[in-house]
């Protein structure tokens, strides 16, 4: 199955006339849910609030004591050391400068000219992303104010000083054409909201009014940008658009029959989610990587659960992106579970939890799996304190985890065209990914074809993933190739006259041919969409498990009267060691160790340097090794062996080729009771049992 996702210039966008009609359809059903006095964003009642709060408090089970104990640090953390995390990483003098601004007990409107001296560009500091910070603080602390009464006072004074410094703020994102249009905006209102709902009582007259009329200009801006006015209007698949219509939908809720624009908010949330339901892939990817998958996945996961009451928004749990999500979860991390593929502009683990994600799922649909997971996943939710929070709501503890024991070992992501292949599930096991798919999709990188090979908590091979974002990194339609990280000559693929790969908005590969048995997994993937003048260019692995993985390729030029420069990229991981050696390339990690080695000419991998005009990761982080050939056409046969650190003896593999005519190429790799061969005609391989 392969989903082609129109581009964003070609998808219908939210109306006024639409959102009409969807209210015109649900407005009295809307109405007629609310309860008076009662909180409306997930809780049914003060009742249940309080009897949530209560059995969280008094809680034993060990993961519910663990998540408890968890959100009360993050609290405690910003209640002690007055600091917003967003630039907690900066150098000592931008901390020095910043942290009696955006410290605590209040946070105060940083202006973005400001941040020019540190380095940081206008595009980027016009975000003013630290104000997430202060929209995910309010919903900690409105949550610490229910759980813990020995900080219960000062949590509810801190969220009571946080909502009312946001509106002294001068924008929420000052971001030009864009200004009070994306994720700070996202973060702050969403974080009112809730804080007004689940801590009625806590506000003043004067202070509700205050707030609710700074709020309501802030939404009238948020719902232009939804109808077209912002970049991401269109983006369905994207988290920028997933995180704004969430908070429309939310704040909508909140505010219905109080403001009379509120209606129009949550009917453009209930339109968007249509769109996103039908645009996003079935199979539970998506294009943006998994960090960014989080980030919108989180805010999603938000807006079903605290206005499912009221909207009736858990419909969105019966679209295929929402049954598969914790599926193409699981299945995009490592085999120990510490990491994910970082294909795009990803680092290697999530941006926003994932634990509370895979709860909403487990809790939902029942799912012991997805319970294992967002239990069994070795580090530290990542986002802000409210990741915790959410944990804490959403997991149901009656709900047993339970690991399956016939996980997948192979998995073929259709709709985002990646393929995961792996000795197993445990801790001593390896992954390996291949990526096909589109070439140009938001945070995606020119990466077709491109190679992961991970071992316990480490990619041995690598991709770059984001790199420094300099003046023109956003351009997708030219600018952003040139830089290092987002170029094809930054991933383990083929590179064709040092020529990008194509980045039209159609431009592809496809992973044609994916075959599964219990001891290997072939994988075929045609690349010749993505690159210019060729005829074909085709990549084949094949995985047997814990002896080999091999690489065969196939490149056939257009005739252009003249020889091009044909290259087979590797790169080995920043924190492995790299020995190139007369037998190849061995890439050593904690784990275990890989050796490369091609099995024809050319058959010496040597030292590359990076040619991008924008080299955006640190020069010290790139170790890029290749294969150069010369002609009209090439083949490549690359043998990579794995051997588990502490091994006796080396892993009993040897390869051979049979036959290197061009179009009609074969290799043989054969050891202790098996033999496979592997030909370029891509019908798959044979396999002989000795």
């Amino acid at each position: 199955m392969t989903t082609v996702i129109p581009p964003q210039s070609e998808t219908p966008p939210i109306t006024p006339l639409l959102v009409k009609e969807v209210i015109s359809r649900n407005a009295a059903i809307w109405h007629n849910r609310i309860k008076a006095g009662e909180p409306r964003l997930g809780f049914e009642s003060v009742t249940h609030l309080r009897k949530w709060s209560s059995s969280i408090r008094t809680a034993s089970d060990r993961e519910t004591v663990r998540r408890r104990e968890a959100l009360r640090r993050r609290v405690i953390w910003l209640l002690e050391t007055r600091w917003l995390t967003h630039y907690l990483d900066a150098d000592e003098e931008m901390r020095a400068t910043l942290q009696p601004r955006l410290g605590f007990p209040v946070p105060e409107y940083l202006p973005w000219q400001e941040l020019l001296s540190y380095g940081i560009l206008p595009a980027n500091a016009r975000e003013e992303l630290w104000q997430r910070d202060v929209g995910d603080a309010i919903v900690a602390f409105a949550m610490a104010a229910l759980l813990y009464d020995d900080i219960a006072d000062i949590c509810r004074q801190r969220m009571k000083e946080f909502v009312l410094a946001t509106l002294d703020f001068r924008t929420w994102g000052d971001q030009g054409a864009f200004t009070n249009m994306d994720l700070s905006v996202d973060h702050i209102a969403r974080g009112i909201a809730i804080a007004l709902d689940w801590r009625p009582d806590d506000w003043t007259a004067g202070e509700y009014k205050r707030i609710v009329e700074g709020l309501r200009g802030k939404l009238s801006t948020l719902l232009k940008g939804a109808y077209g006015h912002a970049f991401w209007a269109r983006g369905y698949t994207d988290n920028h658009c997933h995180n704004a219509i969430a908070t429309l939908g939310i704040c909508g809720t909140k505010f219905l029959g109080v403001l009379p624009e509120a209606e129009e908010w949550l009917g453009a949330a209930l339109a968007g989610f249509e769109f996103v339901a039908r645009d996003c892939n079935p199979d539970g990817s998506s294009a943006e990587g998994i960090p960014y998958w989080s980030y919108g996945m989180s805010f999603m996961c938000q807006y079903i659960e605290l206005t499912r009451r009221i909207s009736g928004a858990d419909w969105l749990y019966g679209a295929p992106y929402f049954q598969n999500a914790s599926t193409f979860r699981l299945h995009a991390s490592l085999s120990n579970l510490s990491g994910t593929a970082p294909f795009g502009d990803a680092p290697k683990q999530d941006y926003y939890g994932p634990s509370h994600i895979l709860y909403a799922f487990a809790r939902q649909n029942r799912d012991t799996t997805a319970q294992w997971l967002g239990d069994t996943i070795p580090f530290a939710d990542h986002g802000g304190p409210d990741v915790a929070a959410w944990s804490l709501l959403w997991r149901d503890p009656a709900l047993p985890p339970a690991q399956p024991s016939d996980i997948p070992r192979d998995k073929h992501l259709p709709c985002w065209d990646v393929a995961f292949t792996r000795s197993g599930w445990g801790d001593a096991d390896y992954a390996v990914a291949i990526k096909s798919g589109y070439t140009n999709r938001n945070h995606s990188h020119l990466d077709a074809g491109t190679i992961l090979f991970g071992w316990g908590d480490e990619w041995l091979i690598e991709a770059p993933g984001y790199g420094k974002v300099g003046d023109g990194f956003w351009d997708a339609r030219g600018q952003r190739w040139t830089f290092y990280s987002n170029s094809t000559e930054s991933h383990s693929t083929l590179l064709i006259d040092g020529k990008n790969q194509r980045f039209g908005k159609l431009d592809r590969a496809t992973i044609d041919g994916f075959e599964t048995t219990p001891d290997t997994c072939w994988v075929s993937v045609d690349l010749s969409e993505a690159y210019d003048e060729v005829v074909k260019v085709r990549r084949q692995v094949l995985h047997r498990r814990n002896r080999y993985v091999l690489v065969l390729d196939e490149v056939e030029l257009q005739d252009t009267g003249r020889q091009s420069a044909i290259e087979w990229l590797l790169q080995p991981g920043r924190t492995t060691a790299v020995d190139n050696g007369s037998a190849g390339v061995t890439i050593a990690g904690k784990c275990g160790s890989i050796t490369v080695c091609s099995l024809a000419a050319p058959a010496a991998f040597q030292r590359r340097e990076p040619k991008a005009p924008h080299v955006d990761i640190p020069p010290d982080a790139i170790q890029t090794l290749a294969l150069h050939a010369q002609g009209t056409s090439a083949g490549f046969a690359v043998l990579i062996v794995p051997a588990p650190a502490g091994a006796l003896a080396p892993v009993d593999v040897q390869g051979s080729i049979l036959n290197w005519a061009p179009g009609d190429r074969q290799v043989c790799v054969s050891g202790d009771g098996f033999e496979d061969v592997l030909t370029s005609a891509a019908a798959g391989f044979s396999q002989f049992e000795a």
